[in-house]
């Protein structure tokens, strides 16, 4: 079992300077980075770690029961995860996964992130105004053809384009989407770290488009 715990984040604000971050003919980058600095800020204007706020704030409210922030006594993770590397499989069990942190550090079942995906999609957990930048004004992201808004992706190679975000940390992957129009979530997780849950995504959205 590999257990996962926070990391000590130092020196962040100096890995990069505006001037990098410039791609012609785009308006908006993304880097997990972002997200540390973010889990950061939080930490310091509340006064508590950010796994209590991630539970007060989002987990108790959805009753995500099977989920547990990454530093949390709960975070224990009895799978082993796997990098295809050719035809070979290597085993990544023993990678501590505090990396991810802020950036998406959280131990859940698929149930549970269904819960995650209509609370924030469905519910009031939001303001009005967060909900409509996460779902509108989509803009390629610097260097890609992904379009991002805050926080989300559209993945508009499957029509009608769903809502979401996919996610990988050593031997895993996932991906969990929401459809504007239907309702209907889907969510992918896996312990093998592949891209090719993509296509699965497209092709359960094409079963349930039928």
């Amino acid at each position: 079992m590999t257990r996962v715990g926070r990391p000590q984040p130092r020196g962040l604000e100096k890995r990069s300077s505006p001037k990098e971050l410039i791609w012609p003919n785009c308006r908006i980058e993304a880097a997990n980075t972002n997200y540390v600095l973010l889990g950061l800020i939080v930490e310091s204007a509340t006064g508590r770690s950010l796994s209590e706020v991630v539970r007060t704030s989002l987990l108790d409210p959805l009753h995500m029961d099977r989920t547990f922030s990454s530093d949390e006594a709960g975070a224990v993770i009895d799978m082993g995860g796997y990098i295809p590397i050719g035809d070979t499989m290597i085993d990544a069990s023993g990678v501590n996964l505090s990396i991810s942190w802020a950036v998406g550090g959280l131990v859940s079942t698929a149930e549970d992130v269904a819960s995650m995906v209509r609370g924030i999609f469905e519910s009031d957990l939001l303001s009005i105004d967060s909900r409509k930048r996460m779902t509108s004004g989509f803009i390629e992201r610097a260097g890609t053809p992904v379009r991002y808004a805050h926080g989300t992706i559209l993945f508009d190679f499957i029509d009608p384009a769903p809502i979401g975000h996919s996610g990988e940390g050593p031997g895993f992957s996932s991906v969990a989407v929401w459809g504007p129009d239907s309702g209907a979530i889907v969510v992918i997780l896996t312990n093998i770290q592949t891209e090719a849950l993509f296509t699965l995504l497209a092709e359960i959205a094409d079963l349930l488009s039928e």
